[in-house]
């Protein structure tokens, strides 16, 4: 008899840790970071890509992040990230021919916490199904989306990653207007939703006013996630440095990590990492946000 309350009590234990083990843990954070990598420039000598590469895949692993939008790296350097990181799998595409050629907006996430529900890209431009230049843009440019299921806190969201123009004022402008478009097709009202990426523009264009504004037809604007961080920002507000610790950088933010309403950000920050060299590892700097998603969305409800 007492052999038998013994084995009882230790199967009521077993399944009370099973049970505990599964429940999600709302409040895990993710922290996510979106980073301009500069294309591989055989031109930039001592800043080439070869020179800043570990000390880059050094920042993402020193920093624990889980969530990454890359802008600006080529084929090459994605693989070798995807190659680096054997924690993280990715999605994205280059942007000249929707395969390999140009510049990508990639995608990376922790592959033991995300599953990978959908994912694809668009064209910033009027036919943004194909790849194209839109508008008065000097390039193409691209977004790239992916939805997840976070296991953690048992939530699925949408995180989209892209390169806004650098010239075109009319592109980067109509590329927020069709981001917010492509935003609420993509998604029901409740699926949280974070932006990532170089916007070519600092918090006072018009780009910037079309992803934040409330009064649009669209109800899926967005929040800077800076504005929203419980410990402040820390660091530089600058994201732009062309390299060089000593002549610094500009005064104004033009790379952004944006979430949707219910999404707590428990911290903010512009990292100013660099090596004895006296140069950034790359002409942008990192911004990494620490964010908690709203817990009423689990993968079963899309």
């Amino acid at each position: 008899m007492r052999k038998l309350r013994f084995a009882m009590l230790a199967w009521c234990m077993l399944i009370a840790v099973n049970i505990a083990m599964a429940r999600p843990d709302r409040s895990a954070p993710i922290r996510v970071m979106t980073y301009n990598l500069r294309y591989d420039n055989p031109d930039d000598g001592q800043d080439n890509w070869k020179f800043r590469k570990e000390f880059i895949l050094s920042t993402f692993r020193f920093y624990k992040v889980d969530l990454i939008g890359i802008q600006e790296g080529l084929s090459h350097q994605v693989k070798y990230l995807s190659d680096s990181l054997p924690d993280f799998d990715w999605c994205g595409v280059g942007r000249d021919d929707g395969k390999t050629a140009g510049e990508y907006s990639a995608i990376f996430f922790n592959k033991h916490r995300f599953e990978l529900i959908d994912h694809g890209n668009f064209w910033l431009s009027p036919t943004p199904d194909v790849p194209s230049k839109g508008w008065d843009a000097a390039c193409i440019r691209i977004a790239t989306w992916a939805k997840l299921h976070d296991r953690k806190s048992n939530t699925t969201f949408l995180y989209v990653n892209t390169h806004f123009d650098h010239i075109g004022g009319v592109a980067r402008e109509n590329s927020a207007k069709l981001i917010r478009s492509k935003i609420t097709s993509l998604t029901s009202d409740r699926m949280p939703v974070m932006l990532s990426g170089d916007f070519n523009s600092c918090d006072t264009d018009s780009s910037y006013i079309t992803l934040v504004r409330t009064d649009l037809n669209d109800s899926r604007y967005l929040i800077d996630s800076k504005s929203l961080s419980a410990t402040g920002h820390h660091g530089p507000l600058a994201t732009f440095c062309g390299f060089d610790v000593i002549k610094n950088y500009n005064k104004e933010r033009i790379d952004f990590i944006f979430v949707s309403p219910g999404i707590a950000v428990k911290s903010h920050g512009t990292l100013t990492d660099f090596k004895d060299n006296l140069h950034f590892p790359s002409d942008h700097l990192p911004v990494l946000a620490e964010v908690v998603l709203p817990c009423f969305v689990t993968k079963f409800e899309y």
